[in-house]
């Protein structure tokens, strides 16, 4: 069945039965990101409400640039490997953290994961950060 709502910040938001999520696409800054939405009650207004100021805060650019440099920081190892077996120069954090394209946000319960297009510093894969409510990196992967 197909639900939909519209939220002020969050735009259109469409219901995937599949995934069980709530999904739409808007501009965090000049780049048009998917935003996910993990319904895990009934409150979806104020999981809505919620999301909405977390993607506020994503468009300040020091505070989306600060979570990008924490993933990068996280993942630096796993690069420094990555790169021996391409033999090529280590990049610095700050260009690193540069390469990446935000391209999705994910948000259950309060925590949220941002997706980056690794700018082709992992062959194309997708690099992710898991976030708990106060901007805290849990973990960082290479996904794809």
């Amino acid at each position: 069945m197909s639900y939909s709502l519209s939220h002020p910040v969050l735009g259109q938001l469409n219901w995937d039965d599949k995934y069980q999520w709530w999904e739409s696409k808007i501009y965090i800054g000049k780049v048009q990101v998917e935003l996910l939405l993990r319904k895990s009650s009934d409150q979806v207004e104020e999981l809505t409400n919620q999301f909405a100021l977390l993607v506020a805060r994503l468009n300040e650019p020091n505070f989306e640039r600060g979570l990008r440099l924490k993933i990068a920081e996280s993942l630096r190892n796993d690069y420094i490997e990555h790169i021996k077996i391409i033999r090529t120069q280590p990049l610095d954090i700050e260009s690193f953290a540069g390469k990446m394209r935000l391209e999705h946000v994910a948000f259950s319960d309060g925590q949220f994961s941002l997706s980056y297009d690794d700018g082709s510093l992992f062959a194309g894969h997708l690099l992710v950060g898991h976030f708990d409510s106060s901007g805290n990196l849990k973990d960082a992967d290479v996904a794809g």
